[in-house]
Formats: C-alpha cells, structure tokens, sequence
C-alpha cells in the first residue's frame, strides 16, 4: 500500500509533501540517485533547495541540447537522403525534389534546411532517397512547424 501512495503522489509531484516515512528505501534512494527530487523534499533525511535543482535541470537540458546539435551537425554535404532521414523527418508543408526542411526526430521544433541534387537528370515524382545532399543550414529552432 505503500508504494502504491507513493507512485500516485510522486506523480503528481507531491512527494515532497508527504515525508519520507511514506516512502520506501528502494523509492527513496532512487529519486536519490536520479535527480529526481521535488522541491522542499526531505528524501534521504536531506532537504534539496530548489536552486540546486533548477541547476541540475538546466544541466541536463544542455547535455540533450549539445547531443542534438552533435547529432545533427554529423549530417554532411555528399551523404544521400537516406542518411539524413535516419536523424531528421521532413517537417511537412511545400518541399521539392531539391529542397525541403527537416525536423530532428526527438523534437520537431529543432529544424535543418537541406538541398541536394537529384541521383537523375529528370526528376522524379518525389524525393528518391539516392538523392545527394549538396548544403545543409545549421540547425534552428522554430516556434511552431507544419508536420504532415
């Protein structure tokens, strides 16, 4: 019973509310070892001001960020449309054989502009994932995107 209270309060984010008496030792010592610890929570008899856990968030956030722009940034001019569509989907909206936007397949508000050069003189009725990728922008983040 009691690990069933603590799953529902620590998913509403109230496990801080309800003392350390509530929670078991394996729950505790994870939330611990994770990070996850909600503001003014007293897990491991410790209290965690919430400054530290702002910093900790703000952390991790960069650590995603720079492992996106890493991964993307492995996308170079000479690989071919089926090499971009590993990391990348089209965004969706007007696209053509030799141009179209992309979103990074974890968050589609992180987008690329790519090019390419179709793998024949006459073009296809679509994208053919032989296509060469001639220029690629540098990842931006957008506001709102059309995904199809």
């Amino acid at each position: 019973m009691k690990r069933r209270n603590f799953v529902t309060a620590f998913s509403m984010g109230l496990a801080g509310w309800i003392g350390k008496a509530a929670l078991p030792a394996e729950a505790q010592a994870a939330g611990a070892a994770t990070g996850i610890v909600p503001e003014g929570s007293h897990l491991l008899g410790k209290s965690v001001p919430s400054s530290a856990i702002q910093r900790e968030a703000a952390r991790q956030r960069e650590t995603w960020i720079r492992k996106a722009a890493a991964e993307i940034g492995t996308i170079r001019p000479g690989m071919t449309r089926a090499d971009l569509l590993r990391i990348c989907k089209p965004e969706g909206g007007l696209s053509t054989q030799t141009q179209g936007q992309y979103v990074y397949r974890d968050c589609s508000l992180i987008m690329v502009e790519v090019f390419f050069q179709p793998v024949s003189a006459l073009l296809h009725k679509g994208p053919a994932h032989e296509d060469i990728i001639t220029q690629i922008s540098r990842p931006f983040i957008v506001a709102f995107n059309i995904l199809d």
